[in-house]
Formats: structure tokens, C-alpha cells, sequence
């Protein structure tokens, strides 16, 4: 509880109340930001910290960033993508065994970006 109110108040004027607001009411982000509504302040940042990955993840991706901004950013090409979506598609059928200490390379990539663009 006290985590969640300190949240809200760095936050406090940065706009985080008004995206809260598109999916929760005003009095319920009024809640959410003073340590009273628990689960849905929870449940909202977890929906904010997804909205700010996958915006994140557009400006890494070929094809979906502008010409601007791939200049500014290394980003991920078709080779890299394919093998994401591999790694993917094994990890969600169960074939990757969890004591195995080769990560696909296309991951550690894409681990670095992520970070490069954070900084």
C-alpha cells in the first residue's frame, strides 16, 4: 500500500491519472492513487507498465518505426524475428528445457536493445 501511494505521488501531474482515467473513473484513480483501491491500482499498473512495453517494443521492430526513429535505435530485422518467434513457439509448447544455458542469441538482442532504449 504504501509503494502504490508513493507511485502516485511522484506522479502526481504527470498525466498518469488521465491514461488511468480512459479505463477506470476519476474517483476510482483518485483511490487508486492514495493507497485505498488496491487491486485496481495493482491491475493499473500492470496495464500501464504493457501500454509503455509495447510502445517500447514499436520502435524496435523494422518495419513499425519511422525512418527517424530506426536511425536513432538499432533495431531487430527479419532474421532476429523469426528466431524470437521460435523461441516463442518453443517455449510455449514446452519443448525448451528450463536447465538449458543456451539463450537464443535473437533474445540477448533484443535483452540489449530493450535496455539501450530504456537508458
Amino acid at each position: 500500500m504504501s509503494f502504490l501511494g508513493s507511485v502516485g505521488s511522484v506522479m502526481n501531474g504527470s498525466g498518469l491519472s488521465d491514461v488511468l482515467e480512459t479505463v477506470y473513473g476519476s474517483n476510482a484513480v483518485a483511490h487508486m492513487l492514495h493507497r485505498k483501491a488496491i487491486t485496481c491500482a495493482l491491475r493499473g499498473n500492470f496495464l500501464m507498465g504493457a501500454a509503455l512495453t509495447v510502445k517500447l517494443m514499436k520502435l524496435l521492430m523494422p518495419s513499425e518505426a519511422s525512418q527517424s526513429e530506426s536511425d536513432e535505435w538499432n533495431t531487430l530485422d527479419s532474421a532476429d524475428l523469426d528466431s524470437l518467434q521460435a523461441a516463442y513457439n518453443d517455449a510455449v509448447e514446452r519443448r525448451c528445457k528450463s536447465d538449458e544455458d543456451q539463450t537464443p542469441v535473437a533474445v540477448l538482442k533484443l535483452d540489449s536493445l530493450i535496455r539501450d532504449v530504456k537508458r
